[in-house]
């Protein structure tokens, strides 16, 4: 799966810096979920994480 991580870039009087994160973009498609979860029927945090993320997946295999 590719799951690759998201970068910040910066620019600052002209110069282009760049900044990695740790956070990829499986986990910005499962913090855009998450707004969407609320009304979850798995609506404990360890549920409506694990639906957050089955949505991420699904997401990067749409991307394919």
């Amino acid at each position: 799966m590719d799951n690759p991580k998201l970068f910040k870039f910066v620019d600052r009087l002209g110069d282009v810096k760049r900044y990695e994160t740790d956070i990829t973009l499986r986990d910005l498609f499962a913090m855009h979920a998450l707004a969407n979860l609320a009304c979850c029927e798995e609506n404990t945090p360890d549920g409506v994480a694990g639906v957050a993320y089955e949505i991420a997946d699904a997401m990067l295999e749409a991307r394919k």
